[in-house]
C-alpha cells in the first residue's frame, strides 16, 4: 500500500529540462526589474506554485469501503501490519486514514457528529456518507459510515419575491437572497441589473411575473448577509 499511494508524480515535475526552465524564470525576472527603482515592473495577481503533492488514496479509500461492518479495531490492526511509523511515507499514510475515519464521533440517532477535541478545521460538525467518510461507532467499536448523505442545494431555486420595504424586494438568486432596489420603468431603455440587460415597455409582462408588481425593473442588487436572512424570515 505505501508504494502505490506514493508513486503517482507530484504536481509541477514534469519539466523537460529544469536548467531552461531555471534560465528563462531568472531571465523574465531581469527583464522586468525597472533599473532605476530597482523594483518588478509588473507583479502577477496569481500567486506561482510550484511543485504539490499529488498522492494516490483511492486504494486506501476502497479499502475502507471494503472493512465497514468489522470491528475497529482489527482493521487498524491490518493496516499496522504494513504501515510502520518508521518511515515518512507511512506517517504521512496513517495521517490521511485519521483524516477519513473519525475515531471518537458524538453520535445523536441517525447524526454522526465530529469529535469536539477535533483540533483540524472542518466546513461542518456533521459527518455525511460520501464514500470516504468513516466513523468508529462508540457503543461496539464498528468501523461504519454515516447513514446520512449531504443535503443538495439547489443552484437557482424559483422563490416567490418577498416585500422588504416600499421600493425593495428580496429575491433568491444563484442560491443567495438579494436585495433589489425597484424603480418606476420608463418609455426609454433602462438597464435591470437582475436580468443583466436593457428593458422597456414591451418586457413589462417579463418584469411584472419577476418582481411581483407592474411597470418596474430592478435598478440595483445587494447579496443580503446571513443576519440579514434571519431578521427577514428567509432561512
Amino acid at each position: 500500500m505505501p508504494k502505490v499511494l506514493v508513486e503517482r508524480p507530484r504536481r509541477g515535475s514534469r519539466s523537460k529540462n529544469e536548467d531552461v526552465r531555471r534560465a528563462r524564470a531568472a531571465w523574465r525576472a531581469a527583464r522586468d526589474i525597472d533599473p532605476k527603482t530597482a523594483l518588478p515592473r509588473r507583479q502577477r495577481m496569481r500567486p506561482r506554485f510550484g511543485k504539490s503533492l499529488n498522492e494516490h488514496l483511492g486504494p486506501l479509500r476502497k479499502y475502507l469501503n471494503r472493512q465497514v461492518g468489522r470491528p475497529w479495531n482489527d482493521v487498524y490492526s491490518d493496516i499496522r501490519a504494513c504501515v510502520h511509523t518508521r518511515r515518512a511515507i507511512d506517517v504521512h499514510i496513517l495521517e490521511h486514514l485519521y483524516d477519513y475515519v473519525q475515531r471518537r464521533p458524538r453520535v445523536e440517532g441517525d447524526r454522526v457528529f465530529r469529535a469536539p477535541d477535533d483540533g483540524r478545521f472542518w466546513r461542518s460538525d456533521e459527518l455525511f456518507d460520501d464514500r470516504r467518510t468513516f466513523y468508529v461507532d462508540p457503543r461496539d467499536g464498528v468501523l461504519k459510515r454515516p447513514a446520512r448523505r449531504r443535503p443538495v442545494r439547489r443552484r437557482n431555486q424559483p422563490a416567490a419575491p418577498r416585500a422588504l420595504g416600499p421600493g425593495e424586494i428580496a429575491l433568491f438568486l444563484h442560491n443567495h437572497w438579494f436585495a433589489v432596489r425597484l424603480a418606476p420603468l420608463d418609455d426609454g431603455l433602462c438597464r435591470d441589473v437582475v436580468l443583466r440587460r436593457a428593458v422597456d415597455g414591451r418586457d413589462q409582462d417579463e418584469l411584472s411575473a419577476r418582481y411581483g408588481r407592474c411597470r418596474v425593473y430592478a435598478e440595483a442588487k445587494r447579496q443580503l448577509s446571513k443576519k440579514d436572512v434571519r431578521r427577514w424570515g428567509l432561512a
